[in-house]
């Protein structure tokens, strides 16, 4: 059964895609990968994820948190 749509926030890019890779193979249906903040803001909108790994100190903006809570706004049931 797949696990759904996956977000990965991480500016480390080796990093990432070890994570992408584990989610794809622990059967995500989709895993998209953003860098920094604001590429996963636009994400976040359009993926509505099911999962979201997020690194909380990126290097572009150092506020995370704020990402994980307006993930929790948008989505009836928090990724």
């Amino acid at each position: 059964p797949s696990l759904g749509n996956a977000l990965v926030v991480e500016d480390d890019g080796l990093l990432a895609m070890a994570i992408a890779e584990t989610l794809a193979d622990g059967g995500c249906a989709k895993v998209v990968v953003c860098a920094s903040i604001t590429a996963a803001m636009g994400e976040l909108e359009r993926l509505r994820p099911d999962i979201m790994v997020l690194d909380v100190h990126l290097a572009d903006r150092d506020d995370g948190w704020a990402l994980a809570e307006l993930a929790l706004q948008l989505s009836p049931r928090p990724p």
